[in-house]
């Protein structure tokens, strides 16, 4: 390369930013889906909810907390459908799949992020800490 030759520009270099998709599934969670939704916050670029037909005000909820939600129906019991709808209509880079009574740390959070961001990986398996009854069950078949 001659050193009179101006550099060329290589076109934008700036990092894409990540995308995070996630996917709850529910029905009358009304009382859970709060919490879950808010847990997401700062972590989730969008956040879908499947509703599997609720009777309570579940749907109201999360669209005023800023989920898309897609109504669903689990047929012969299979709840399979619905992570599957969700998993469709999902745009992020990465996708999540929670239940409503589920939480995200901030911890978790910044791991996954920083995981998704080194560029090595194309999934994530993690441990999962199963609280019962506001205790940690550390046994039982999980």
């Amino acid at each position: 390369m001659n050193p009179d030759t101006p550099a060329q520009p290589l076109g934008d270099c700036r990092p894409t930013p990540l995308t995070i998709s996630v996917v709850i599934k529910a029905k009358d969670e009304a009382g859970q889906i709060e919490a879950c939704i808010r847990s997401l916050e700062g972590f989730a670029t969008e956040i879908i909810l499947v509703d599997d037909q609720s009777t309570d005000n579940t749907v109201e909820l999360a669209a005023q907390l800023g989920a898309r939600v897609l109504p669903g129906k689990s047929r012969d019991g299979s709840i399979d459908k619905l992570d599957i709808l969700g998993f469709h209509a999902s745009t992020g880079d990465w996708l999540l799949r929670l239940d409503a009574d589920e939480r995200m740390t901030p911890t978790l959070a910044g791991k996954l992020k920083e995981t998704a961001l080194s560029g090595h990986y194309s999934a994530v398996l993690y441990a999962r800490k199963n609280m019962m009854f506001g205790t940690w069950a550390r046994h039982g078949g999980w």
